[in-house]
């Protein structure tokens, strides 16, 4: 653990441009949007939308007002999924020749990721499709249960099926947790990254789980001081 975070914060440190200069770009372009959605589809009317809220009028506008909101937000998220798919793929690129010793440009960088996008959105789409058929397929049996005698009868059963359908979506998420590496670096098409992965967490996987908890925390503590410090 120690030698990869270490390699990670050696990376940026090495090449600063290609790690957090394209990220930084990327991301303000993700801001960019969000705020230029936000304002085209909510400004003008929110206002009206408050008001219908407080006094129970003009609810043709708090009913435009939630619309637009709804799709101001699957924006921000369709955009926010595209940038996190350009950032693995930049990473992934950047980090493949830095090991080698061969510094990447930005320009360089995206010439050699562009390529690898719409693999990179097909496994996680993919991947996002198995996980909920999985929850999906535990939640059945009590749905059905449920129905089937009309009381809480069927509740237990909805739970552990929830439950069970949890720990096997966990199994599959962390095997599957090398795919989108799998495309930048091997190039490989989306059911064969998909392999590769569990081949390669194969024997590994609480090795993985671990590293990808721990890397979760170490962005959320550093993400919620630079949020401190910007409030401040």
């Amino acid at each position: 653990v120690g030698e990869l975070l270490d390699g990670g914060f050696t990376l940026i440190r090495r090449y600063p441009k290609a790690t957090l200069g394209l990220t930084a770009i990327v991301m303000l372009a993700v801001q960019l949007v969000h705020v230029l959605a936000t304002y085209l589809l909510l400004h003008g009317i929110t206002d009206d939308a408050s008001s219908a809220a407080r006094h129970g009028l003009n609810l043709s506008s708090s009913s435009d007002y939630d619309v637009r909101a709804t799709i101001s937000q699957g924006l921000v998220a369709a955009i926010s999924l595209l940038a996190g798919l350009i950032v693995t793929g930049l990473m992934g690129t950047v980090v493949a020749q830095g090991v080698l010793g061969r510094p990447l440009s930005v320009g360089e960088a995206w010439r050699r990721t562009r390529t690898t996008l719409l693999r990179l959105l097909g496994v996680s789409v993919l991947v996002f499709l198995i996980l909920a058929a999985v929850e999906l397929v535990g939640a059945v049996p009590g749905i059905i249960t449920y129905v089937a005698s009309g009381s809480y009868a069927g509740l237990p059963v909805l739970v552990l099926g929830i439950l069970a359908a949890t720990v096997v979506a966990a199994w599959l998420a962390i095997s599957l947790q090398l795919a989108s590496p799998v495309v930048v670096l091997e190039k490989a098409s989306v059911w064969t990254a998909m392999r590769r992965s569990r081949e390669l967490v194969r024997g590994s996987w609480w090795r993985v789980f671990g590293l990808v908890l721990l890397s979760s925390i170490i962005a959320s503590v550093i993400a919620q001081f630079i949020n401190q410090q910007t409030s401040e």
